[in-house]
């Protein structure tokens, strides 16, 4: 700083309008100007300029977490909403699948009576008939076919 100084002076004071007094005058206005820029910036600007960051960051971070417990609290609604429907389908698939197994079993029932009642019937008819069954004695024991000696 001091060199400065010292330059500032002998090219100032090579100048014929100016004396000693004007060149350590000017070179001490500049290193003051330069001395008194470095302390406003360390002790006013860059304090503020960080208090403004933070803040900045403060609040987005307040944003953001708002942002996310909205977000959870949804997200946890629509999960509590999707668990109930889930359980509505669950309890109607159980009732549908209940009700399909009744219809089946009555169904089932049904078959059987009709199957019953047939040889019944059958068992009646075939009574009428008697043992040669409905094609009579060829038809029954497949010796010769219902064609008779003709296919040999």
């Amino acid at each position: 700083m001091l060199q400065a100084l010292l330059l500032a002076v002998e090219t100032i004071g090579d100048t014929p309008t100016s004396g000693l007094v004007g060149g350590l005058v000017g070179a001490a206005g500049g290193v003051g100007f330069a001395i008194w820029y470095g302390w406003y910036i360390t002790t006013h600007t860059l304090p503020k300029v960080v208090e403004d960051g933070r803040a900045e960051r403060e609040k987005i971070v307040t944003e953001f977490r708002t942002e996310r417990d909205s977000l959870v609290t949804v997200f946890r609604e629509e999960r509590h909403l999707d668990r109930e429907e889930l359980q509505a389908f669950r309890t109607l698939l159980q009732t549908s699948t209940m009700e399909t197994t009744r219809a089946v079993d009555r169904l089932t029932a049904h078959i059987d009576r009709l199957v019953q009642s047939t040889h019944a019937t059958l068992g009646t008819v075939k009574g009428d008939i008697g043992d040669k069954g409905p094609m009579g004695d060829k038809g029954q024991t497949g010796d010769k076919g219902p064609i008779g000696d003709k296919g040999k």
